[in-house]
């Protein structure tokens, strides 16, 4: 009877969690699959204290969008008041860039980062085809 009650629990952990990729993608219409360009979707995670750290993240983003127009999609600002999205991907630091590709991060940058360190991430994962 315990086996029965662990398979029943375990089945149902993993029909919520299968679950919670559909929900996600259909609450944020830009997280649903991408489309036949397979850009990432930017998504930048912010919070109001710390804020500042933000330039030189919106600096690099800006950078690659004049350089690379056809990489890199519009940025999606996600206040960390968007507990969905930032429970979601387990946003803990602020600010987080994050490039997403049918739900998966390709790309993570978390808290206070040079500009260069932070471009250079972003052309090392957006250019290697």
């Amino acid at each position: 009877m315990n086996h029965l009650c662990v398979i029943i629990l375990m089945t149902s952990c993993l029909y919520m969690s299968s679950c919670q990729s559909d929900n996600i993608s259909s609450d944020y219409s830009f997280l649903e699959e991408s489309q036949d360009d397979k850009v990432p979707e930017t998504l930048l995670f912010s919070n109001n204290t710390d804020i500042q750290e933000e330039h030189n993240y919106y600096d690099a983003l800006r950078t690659v969008q004049k350089k690379y127009p056809d990489r890199l999609n519009s940025t999606h600002i996600v206040s960390e008041s968007d507990h969905s999205l930032v429970n979601y991907y387990g946003i803990d630091t602020f600010p987080t860039l994050l490039l997403v590709e049918d739900l998966e991060v390709k790309l993570r940058i978390e808290g206070a980062n040079e500009f260069s360190s932070i471009l250079n991430e972003l052309k090392y994962t957006l250019l290697d085809d």
